[in-house]
């Protein structure tokens, strides 16, 4: 028996070994990618990845677009590499540079004025807040404030001379334009939250689950997740390097005897004992989810159908705290009590300026994910996570489906009353009421693709093709022979 869970457990390993620590490198980066700046800006050639993979993330760069509310021939969009411009209606572009960066920051919200409009757009950043002349075309974005903050939304204020912002998805930031600073921070942990949903789809239970967020408050969960994908990479290195030692020395290579011993100890007792054992749970969770991931588009209707009671789930899901759960935030004119913020469990609403947050529960739809807000009029858009996309009256607490709408809407404009919105590559138009269609855009091309981009390709083995989830689905399972295996195998030798 233990002969056999030895066989398993080595040949599980090397079979592996390599994708294990592709795996491990890439969920590691992934988990941080919206504050690793540093892997959006690293460039990888084009000539170094297939064709097929670098059509898929031409564009996957831009997240954000606004056009000029009276000419939709000036258009400005941005992302996690920079911001660019265009007076021609998309057909070129131009970068908008950021004054004494020699990179540009990853912006994350673009809010045209709401006195001079196109004459100066706010951009957010997860260096501060900037402005840029959208109509000047040698415009350069300058900073006016909160450098060497996170920013991760922005929205106009309560009344026109204000901004309202998030501050690294956590307290919410009052600015005052007049004055160039915070007048007011509210903060995320001194909440309540009411009205959550009773129940909780498995989808979204799994899927935070494998991005960091179902156990514990974001910050420790993914710091679990980050061990979760270290302990993959040294593990099969140090199963690697056991097995390739051994295997050398058998055949009279190698350091004497006393050396011998004791490399084996160290990578043992470092195989083991101390990554292997404390790393059961998360690599277990990972693994699993990742299946559900691979296949997340065929199970998704069952997933999302198929629903655990919230009370069963650890404490995270009744939000004793907003820290890193906010992904946008909306003021309302002259409401200077009231806002409205996305959640991963639906909209959050306060009338008492953050004391209580309550979930909107409109007809006929109640909103889940919130993947994009954003206010435009008398009109609130709510951008789905790849289901409905919803609108309400800023004044009203309804919400109805937008017909037409697919994808994970990231951003939406509006010029000459005509919505605007931009969905991964596809950019729909219409009307929120009557329905949206996806017409041609043509966005900036890079002649690099950004590294954290071929991250996400690799993670899902979609740069050799989508056959190959299948095989992620087999690495999956040795995993869990390796996480079965192991601690039998380690508690007949406990320490070496």
């Amino acid at each position: 028996m233990r002969r056999a869970l030895r066989l398993t457990h080595r040949w599980a390993g090397l079979i592996g070994a390599l994708w294990i620590i592709v795996l491990g490198v890439t969920g590691l980066m992934l988990d941080h990618r919206d504050d690793w700046g540093w892997a959006w800006r690293t460039r990888v050639p084009q000539a170094m990845l297939p064709d097929h993979t670098v059509e898929v993330l031409s564009n996957r760069h831009v997240t954000l677009a606004q056009v000029n509310p009276r000419d939709t021939a000036n258009w400005v969009v941005a992302g996690p590499v920079g911001a660019w411009r265009s007076f021609d209606n998309t057909a070129t572009w131009s970068d908008i540079e950021f004054a004494d960066r020699s990179r540009a920051p990853m912006v994350t919200a673009i809010v045209p004025d709401a006195i001079d409009a196109w004459r100066k757009l706010w951009l957010a950043t997860d260096d501060g807040l900037w402005t840029v002349d959208g109509a000047a075309s040698d415009g350069v974005a300058t900073q006016v404030g909160l450098a060497g903050r996170s920013l991760t939304a922005l929205g106009h204020g309560a009344s026109e001379g204000s901004l309202v912002a998030v501050e690294n998805r956590s307290d919410i930031l009052l600015w005052n334009i007049g004055a160039g600073d915070v007048s007011e921070t509210i903060d995320a942990d001194e909440t309540e939250v009411v009205g959550l949903p009773d129940k909780v789809s498995w989808s979204r239970f799994l899927f935070d689950m494998h991005l960091g967020r179902s156990f514990m408050n974001r910050s420790w969960n993914m710091a679990m997740n980050d061990f979760g994908a270290i302990a993959m990479i040294v593990l099969a290195l140090t199963g690697v390097l056991a097995w390739f030692t051994r295997r050398r020395w058998q055949r009279g290579a190698g350091p004497d005897v006393r050396t011998r011993q004791r490399i084996s100890r160290y990578l043992y007792n470092s195989h083991a004992p101390v990554i292997g054992i404390l790393a059961l749970f998360p690599i277990l969770y990972l693994s699993l989810t990742g299946i559900v991931f691979d296949h997340r588009i065929d199970w998704m209707g069952t997933l999302v159908r198929n629903q655990v009671d919230r009370e069963r789930l650890p404490d995270v899901y009744d939000f004793p705290t907003l820290h890193e759960e906010i992904s946008h935030v909306v003021a309302y004119p002259g409401g200077a009590n009231k806002l409205t913020i996305g959640t991963r469990l639906g909209v959050l609403t306060t009338d008492d300026k953050g004391d209580t947050w309550t979930r909107e529960t409109g007809e006929p739809m109640s909103p889940g994910f919130v993947w994009s807000l954003k206010r435009h009029g008398e009109q609130l858009f709510l951008g789905g996570l790849g289901g409905p996309s919803f609108v309400r009256d800023v004044d009203g607490s309804n919400w109805s489906m937008v017909p037409g709408l697919r994808g994970m809407p990231s951003d939406a404009t509006v010029s000459d009353d005509v919505w605007y919105i931009i969905s991964g590559p596809s950019m729909f138009v219409g009307d929120l009421q009557t329905g949206v269609t996806a017409q041609p855009f043509s966005l900036p091309m890079l002649d690099y693709t950004p590294l954290m981009l071929v991250m996400f390709e690799l993670h899902n083995g979609k740069i050799i093709g989508t056959w190959f989830r299948y095989v992620l689905d087999a690495l999956a399972v040795l995993l869990v022979l390796m996480i079965i295996s192991g601690p039998i195998l380690w508690w007949r030798r406990r320490w070496a």
